[in-house]
């Protein structure tokens, strides 16, 4: 029988970061090397102090919701990268092209600079493949979030001698469901 995963300590620390390379499922709030860890201490001591949690599960519930807020930070920055990666890919492959053009010294244009600022703009808003990506866990961490303040919420208000509010809405569901479910006879 083939035994798996790491036995030793230092076979457990080189596996532990590999959630790491993609960034938005790594367990650690903080990447190294690329976050800072005492800005991400301030996030979570402010979102700590706004939400005002009392007691292990609150305070729980209030760590999740910050971790939450900075991944979805995250996604934003990813997203910013990815659109300068594409943007900038863009000039680099015009200045080759106009290299080329002049080397061969045969007289051609070189291709129009405002051409280039065309593509680049349209390019500001990224192409499916990488959108579709950016918006599934942006909306993926932000239903999560509010799913985790409602909860917080609702522990809170219980604390206080209050109740609950029953009527929670469901963000895990699509906006379509929500109109279909208010459309017909019996509502919600």
């Amino acid at each position: 029988m083939t035994k798996r995963g790491p036995k030793t300590e230092e076979g457990r620390m080189a596996v532990r970061d590999n959630a790491v390379s993609h960034g938005m499922w790594t367990e650690r709030p903080v990447i190294p090397g690329i976050e800072d860890e005492e800005q991400y201490e301030r996030h979570l001591a402010g979102i700590t102090e706004n939400l005002a949690p009392e007691g292990a599960l609150e305070e729980e519930l209030a760590g999740r919701i910050a971790s939450l807020l900075w991944r979805l930070r995250r996604v934003t920055r990813h997203e910013t990268a990815t659109t300068r990666y594409v943007v900038e890919g863009i000039r680099g492959k015009v200045d080759y092209a106009n290299e080329r053009i002049a080397a061969r010294d045969e007289g051609d244009d070189l291709i129009d600079t405002s051409l280039v600022y065309k593509d680049q703009e349209r390019h500001l808003v990224l192409d499916p493949y990488y959108l579709d990506n950016i918006m599934r866990y942006e909306a993926h961490l932000h239903r999560q979030c509010l799913q985790t303040l409602h909860e917080l919420e609702a522990l809170q208000a219980r604390r206080n001698g209050e109740q609950p509010h029953l009527a929670r809405l469901d963000v895990s569901a699509s906006p379509a469901a929500y109109l279909a479910a208010a459309r017909e006879p019996s509502g919600f």
